[in-house]
């Protein structure tokens, strides 16, 4: 007998995942709590297990397709007949393995066999949940999947505002008839508009008829990058090309590769050189695509105006080198990232209006009591923002032992999905490639975003009793984006020079502290 097994809830608040790589394929055996597929959600990429043993035959949405929680997944026929095709453990054939729903002998063809089996239900969320917290660690992020994190950009980047507002306008691998509501589907009106819940609530904040949106996607599935593009382009609705999804990398599979070549166009003022048989035409797919939407959102979102000040470390430096020579063996050395994320949390305090998160719809700004940072991780696919939970109640070094922690899960694609989501307020430290600025996207729905630049010697007037005097000074720069329709300019200076005053004068901060 054949049934549907249907997305579970594999987290709080989750509407739907992403499918990003199938492990299973039509007419392949699986066994109880074998894996089937890696979903990627809003919170974490996560392996989902097969509830019974069976042969696969169906599997309902192809890579890099969404799939709605409840949804149907992958049919599975459990049958005796089924189950009688996984092969013995010890190789002789004598009956059905272990695991198999059905472990006694086909029922007679007279059809009066024993009482019929009825299909089993769908696993709830805690079965899957066990089942994914028993799976081996890599099942947490496998191959080009991390876990699904809290992304951000900064301008400067090749992610972010810039990159989304200059990407060309090129004609899509298929056709589009002409009519932006032609879908792969069918050649006529399409009646329902295939977008993400996400996506259409962009198009509704960008002002844009989401059914005149040529969409990219798989099936024609509108992304929010079609919504942007078009919302930039006003008029354009009939004429506008459906854009190729572009993005550095090797072609995934083998039918992408054969997709045909776009022509040249000239349009909106952009003109493309022709393309040759090097070119490629690369999806954007698993963490990269939430990068993606995510920088696309905030950028059109959040109304962003940045603020920058230098800060004379050399005192803070000072004090850290103290404290590490002070430190036990088997203690983790202290950065500067404890006492920034320690001055922060002061100035949120006197400033709670940066720590929280806006929500859109009901126009309301949700101030939060806790103090949960995120900080961005850069890994090989791209920033990770895994959180600190609680920060104002940890110390120095506790701070330090868990950012280690989180920054090392991040790198090994280990980080689980509870590390994720939920800041606050995020950090992002550029280290030793700070340069002398960038503008950061803030990490929406959040308002307020810190950049952190790389600790320079730079010579300084420094004001004494004698006079002023030149000296050389550890100076970092420290910019911070805020968004503008909740926070007034003269208030995101304040919040800024409140940090930077506890960060020049680290005795300050440590009775802030306490």
């Amino acid at each position: 007998m054949s049934f549907e097994f249907k997305l579970p809830e594999v987290g709080e608040g989750v509407v739907e995942g992403e499918i990003v790589k199938w492990l299973v394929s039509p007419g392949d055996f699986v066994t109880v709590e074998q894996p089937l597929v890696e979903v990627m959600t809003d919170k974490a990429t996560v392996v989902i297990p097969s509830p019974t043993a069976g042969v696969i035959v169906t599997r309902h949405g192809e890579e890099g397709d969404s799939v709605k929680v409840h949804a149907p997944l992958v049919t599975i026929d459990d049958s005796s007949a089924a189950s009688a095709k996984a092969p013995s453990p010890s190789g002789a054939g004598t009956g059905a393995s272990t695991g198999s729903p059905a472990s006694g002998p086909a029922a007679p063809s007279s059809g009066k066999s024993a009482e019929a089996k009825a299909p089993p239900k769908s696993p709830s969320a805690k079965a899957v949940a066990k089942a994914v917290a028993k799976a081996p660690a890599r099942k947490t992020v496998t191959g080009a999947a991390a876990a699904t994190p809290t992304v951000l950009g900064h301008s400067a980047s090749r992610v972010g505002t810039a990159a989304v507002a200059a990407t060309p306008v090129v004609p899509a691998h298929a056709p589009n008839n002409g009519s932006p509501r032609s879908r792969a589907s069918g050649g006529g009106v399409a009646e329902k508009v295939l977008a993400a819940p996400a996506t259409r609530r962009l198009a509704r904040e960008l002002g844009v008829d989401i059914t005149q949106v040529p969409g990219s996607g798989p099936a024609g599935r509108v992304t929010s990058d079609d919504v942007v593009r078009l919302s930039v382009l006003p008029g354009a609705a009939s004429a506008l090309p459906t854009p190729a999804p572009l993005y550095g990398g090797a072609v995934e599979h083998e039918a992408e590769a054969s997709l045909p070549r776009p022509s040249p166009v000239v349009g909106a003022g952009v003109s493309l050189a022709p393309f040759t048989d090097e070119d490629e035409i690369i999806p954007v797919r698993g963490l990269r695509k939430r990068i993606w939407e995510s920088m696309t959102q905030s950028a059109f979102t959040a109304a962003h105006f940045t603020f920058v000040e230098e800060c004379d470390a050399t005192d803070l430096v000072a004090l850290r080198a103290r404290l590490n020579a002070r430190l036990e063996a088997t203690e983790p050395k202290l950065t500067y990232l404890p006492f920034i994320i320690k001055a922060v949390i002061a100035a949120l305090r006197r400033f709670p209006m940066l720590n929280g998160h806006v929500d859109d719809e009901q126009r309301t700004f949700v101030r939060r009591s806790d103090f949960h940072i995120g900080i961005a991780v850069a890994s090989d696919r791209g920033l990770v923002v895994p959180v600190v939970r609680h920060a104002d109640r940890r110390s120095l070094v506790d701070l330090s032992r868990e950012i280690l922690r989180l920054s090392e899960a991040v790198r090994t694609s280990q980080i689980r999905s509870e590390d994720l989501g939920g800041s606050t307020f995020t950090i992002t430290s550029l280290g030793k490639d700070g340069g002398i600025l960038a503008t950061p996207i803030i990490n929406y729905p959040e308002v307020a975003i810190m950049g952190v630049h790389k600790l320079k010697k730079r010579p300084m007037v420094i004001e004494g009793p004698d006079g002023d005097q030149v000296s050389i000074r550890q100076v970092m720069n420290l910019s911070l984006s805020f968004d503008h329709r909740l926070i007034d300019g003269h208030v995101g200076a304040a919040f800024a020079n409140t940090a930077i005053a506890l960060l020049e004068q680290p005795d300050r901060l440590i009775m802030e502290m306490t």
